[in-house]
């Protein structure tokens, strides 16, 4: 297994996998276009030249940083893949300068394990006013009542 930065060819690939997870509700969609746009930010696992995860970071205002799109396809799930994934994006983030890393997850348990550590939605005005915006699950107002996602940022300590 492989894991690299994402590149054009790999767009499609992961916007299938990104968008079969966002119809189960686990994610926000990703357009193809939108990932090609942010093509710089994600980073891909493959085997045999088939990429079967994908994780990204989307840059936000006030040196903020938020992990997105981690999936890993589901036969490959539970072998370290998504740790991998992770800590690329971390790696490339803190190296950039950034310190105030954060993600919105249906998975805290998981993400506390690799170093996140809960916050609440107020923490994170910047995601509040812009992906929650756009959400489904965001029926009313950010914060509704009706969202799965917990707010989590990195600590390094």
């Amino acid at each position: 297994m492989l894991i690299r930065s994402a590149q054009l060819k790999d767009c499609s690939a992961m916007s299938e996998m990104i968008n079969a997870e966002a119809e189960k509700g686990k994610m926000l969609p990703r357009s193809r276009q939108e990932i090609m746009l942010n093509l710089p930010n994600f980073f891909v696992a493959e085997i045999n030249d088939q990429i079967i995860a994908c994780c990204g970071f989307k840059i936000w205002i006030n040196e903020w940083i938020e992990i997105i799109s981690l999936v890993t396809q589901k036969e490959y799930q539970r072998q370290g893949i998504g740790t991998k994934l992770v800590e690329a994006c971390l790696t490339k983030v803190q190296d950039l300068g950034f310190r105030k890393i954060s993600t919105v997850t249906i998975d805290p348990d998981w993400f506390s394990k690799r170093g996140f550590v809960r916050i609440t939605m107020e923490e994170l005005p910047h995601k509040i006013w812009g992906d929650c915006a756009k959400c489904p699950y965001n029926a009313a107002d950010p914060g509704d009542v009706k969202c799965k996602e917990v707010p989590m940022v990195y600590s390094s300590n």
